[in-house]
This record gives C-alpha cells, structure tokens and sequence, in this order.
C-alpha cells in the first residue's frame, strides 16, 4: 500500500502475523496400578493429556514438588500419613478417567526446567480397598 503525504511517497506494507505454533503434546497413560510416562518432556507451555487403559477408574494428578523435596519423600511421607500438601509446592492439574477412555481434556502446563512433578493416582476400587497410589501408582518427570 501506498500513500502520498505531503510530498512524500509512504510505502506501508502489511504482515500477517505468523499463526501460533501448535503445543507439545504429552500422553500419560494410567494401567492397573501404574503410570507411564514419556522419559523426554521439554520445559515450557505443554498439553498433557490422560489416556486409561487400566480395568478401573484412575485419575492422573499433576503436582509441582517443592524445591529439593524427592518422590521417596514423598512416598514415606504418605505411609507416615502427612498430608500431600506438605510436599507440593503447587498442585498443576487433575483428570479422572473411566476404564479405557481414551484423552479426552487436556491440560495447559508451563513445565518448569528441571523441577520434579508427581503425578499419582489416589482412587480406591472400594471404601475398604487401598488408594491406587499404595499400589504402585504414582510417578513423575523432571522436564529438561
């Protein structure tokens, strides 16, 4: 576009902006009492995504650890009975799946650089059975 102002020539040209880039995706998929997850995730803006192939219902919870706080921590804390609180430095985010759904919400996360997230499971089967996360459910990941 061009324009005459004054005995000047204005040259204007317009840019579309460039269309946003499309976030990782990261898939974790629950099972029967455990978690897989992926060995490489990058820091910064993140999908997470929950996939249960497990017989029951699980959930996936995301909590950033405190600085310097380890999983073993955190399972002996549990066995002690110390709430879940006292270990996280911010709880990220939480889906519940039915046996065999596949990703269904997403979760937005800015993964920080080498600090550790746990993701853990705590349904019960029944009132009088054990949280899934006694049973072996919980994990984490350290984005690098």
């Amino acid at each position: 576009m061009t324009a005459r102002r004054g005995g000047f020539l204005l040259a204007i040209t317009l840019v579309a902006p460039a269309p946003p880039r499309p976030l990782p995706l990261v898939t974790i998929v629950g099972t029967d009492y455990a978690f897989q997850i992926p060995t490489r995730i990058r820091p910064g803006p993140t999908l997470i995504a929950f996939e249960n192939h497990g017989t029951v219902r699980h959930e996936m919870a995301i909590a950033l650890l405190k600085p310097g706080v380890s999983v073993d921590t955190v399972l002996q804390g549990l066995a002690r009975g110390t709430p879940r609180r006292g270990f996280v430095d911010g709880q990220a985010a939480l889906i519940v799946a039915a046996p065999g759904e596949g990703p269904g919400p997403r979760l937005w996360l800015n993964l920080q650089r080498g600090r550790v997230y746990l993701v853990s499971c705590i349904l019960r089967d029944a009132p009088d059975k054990p949280p899934h996360v006694t049973l072996g459910m919980m994990g984490s990941f350290s984005p690098n």
